[in-house]
């Protein structure tokens, strides 16, 4: 018997010894900060370790590239990414808790959840769910999407979103985190949604692919998460203004499908609800050459910004990654939000106005005031109001000319009233090479963005129309291409005529103009130009 026993013992050391000799060993070919900590040393890029070595990172956002030296794949792991595995400290740990489907519990969900120290400093609740899903075992794997979701919670976490994170989901993962988070919801004001990972589109509906996915049969799409249960499960939590963003347009090969279009396909939600896709249906999103996609790179530029409504940034990202890409992707955004949010607004008279469904400002007065206290540095002369018989001056901010044409300054004076209307002069000076044709748009039906318009408001919310002068006027999607043009370097004044103004009404809080560039083989040259603040003499 114990001749057995020490067999035993032997078999079992056995078995130890080549289960820890057959372990992966991982090469260290990319780091944040110059070391971590593997297995008690301290590693740096060239260094190898076992995949059971526990790893302690130096930093919160710290984040790792490493090459199975077996196989060759390379991975990418974070010490965010860690954090939304719960209890995962290795690699082995991390790749266990990833492969679980069939092992899985129902309740919880795979992500971090991190407050926003900011949240107080704006006036909404904000919650946002970001997935990011790089390290796929059965199809091609993405360097990006990791990176992408990383960015977006440290700048959203700035801007008071309490943010939730899961990385690497696969299928019970990525619907967990996402009835997590709409039972979250209801209780915010503002959610957003953000998926970053491989996508398809298949009759007619978009499916968000897990980690996990095999993708050898279409009855395994049953195992991939549908865009609109996201659409679904958001809109049904009862939160008012509702964000879904997917820049999951990549190309998903298999043998099996019958979608003609590669990426997604064009959708939309309710009112309330924007849909951001990062490219247009049937096109495929760039990885680009950086860590962050072109998409994402875009949005994060744009949400250092302050004071642009969120059509606004919407365009400036539409046209930054278009511009990024050399015109090989132009993101997409439908259906209109029903608040005026600003995703980093500057002062309450920048935030007044940004949308056609811009909630009304009871006392223009008080906006004034806001208004040049918070533009303070750019005070004009005294504007003298009349106040119980007495001259009482009151400090009006300057005008605010926000134009994101290039090679085109914009000036705009205070308008002027003549009878029941009201005229504004404007002039353009080219400052490209070659001239501008050019034309404004009374009503330009923008990638969804219903207020991309050329109109203005007053402090209450009325909206005025306008008809132009100097410049021909486009309706609808009529394309005049005898447009007037503007000659380099010489400045051009045209005047907007605003029909039927209230005596009462002294100031617009915003003029919104639907800039055009008419010039031929422009597939763009659409830009939002917006006026600030712009008194009536």
């Amino acid at each position: 018997m114990p001749q057995f026993k020490l067999v035993i013992i032997l078999l079992l050391a056995c078995v130890m010894s080549l289960s820890v000799s057959a372990a992966d060993k991982l090469t260290i070919t990319r780091l944040t900060d110059d070391k971590v900590s593997i297995g008690g040393r301290q590693l740096k890029v060239g260094d190898s370790f076992d995949e059971g070595d526990a790893i302690r990172w130096a930093n919160p956002s710290q984040q790792m590239e490493a090459k199975n030296t077996r196989t060759g794949n390379i991975y990418r792991f974070s010490a965010r990414q860690f954090a939304s595995k719960k209890g995962v400290s290795s690699v082995r740990d991390f790749f266990l808790r990833v492969n679980k489907a069939s092992t899985r519990k129902a309740e919880g969900a795979d992500m971090a959840f991190t407050a926003s120290p900011e949240a107080a400093k704006f006036p909404e609740k904000r919650v946002v769910l970001l997935i990011g899903n790089s390290n796929y075992s059965n199809i091609s794997s993405l360097r990006n999407p990791m990176y992408d979701a990383e960015a977006l919670a440290e700048s959203l976490g700035k801007l008071g979103f309490d943010v939730y994170e899961a990385y690497d989901c696969d299928y019970n993962d990525m619907i967990s985190a996402l009835n997590t988070f709409a039972a979250k919801a209801g209780s915010y004001d503002v959610a957003m949604f953000y998926y970053s990972g491989h996508g398809l589109q298949e009759d007619g509906r978009n499916y968000l692919i897990p980690v996990t996915a095999n993708l050898e049969f279409k009855s395994e799409l049953t195992r991939c998460l549908d865009a609109y249960d996201v659409l679904e499960r958001i809109e049904n939590s009862g939160v008012e203004t509702r964000i879904v963003c997917l820049d999951a347009c990549r190309d998903v090969k298999t043998s099996w499908t019958r979608s003609a279009a590669a990426g997604l396909t064009t959708m939309e939600g309710n009112p309330g609800t924007a849909v951001i896709c990062s490219t247009r249906s049937g096109q495929v999103a760039l990885d680009g050459d950086s860590d962050n996609s072109p998409f994402t790179t875009a949005f994060v530029n744009a949400l250092s910004d302050r004071g642009r409504g969120f059509s606004d940034m919407m365009s400036r990202v539409v046209k930054s990654t278009y511009d990024i890409t050399e015109r090989r992707q132009c993101p997409i955004v439908n259906g209109t939000l029903l608040s005026d949010f600003v995703f980093n607004p500057v002062g309450t008279a920048l935030r007044t106005l940004t949308s056609v469904a811009s909630a009304a400002v009871s006392n223009s007065a008080s906006a004034y005031t806001a208004s040049a206290q918070t533009q303070s540095a750019y005070q004009q002369p005294i504007y003298q109001q009349p106040v119980a018989q007495q001259p009482v001056p009151v400090a009006v901010p300057a005008i605010i000319v926000e134009n994101d044409v290039p090679n085109l300054t914009v000036s705009v004076s205070p308008a002027r009233r003549v009878g029941k209307n009201v005229f504004v002069d404007i002039v353009f000076v080219n400052m490209g090479s070659k001239a501008m044709k050019c034309s404004f748009v009374d009503k330009e039906p923008c990638f969804g963005f219903d207020d991309y318009v050329t109109t203005a408001w007053d402090f209450n919310g009325d909206a005025y129309e306008m008809k132009g002068g100097g410049m021909t006027l486009m309706k609808g999607e009529e394309r005049l291409w005898d447009a007037p043009a503007l000659p380099s370097g010489v400045p051009v004044k045209v005047s907007l005529m605003i029909h039927n103004v209230p005596r009462h009404v002294n100031m617009f809080a915003m003029l919104s103009m639907a800039f055009r560039n008419m010039m031929p083989g422009e597939s763009y040259g659409q830009a939002l130009m917006r006026v600030r603040n712009l008194p009536i003499q």
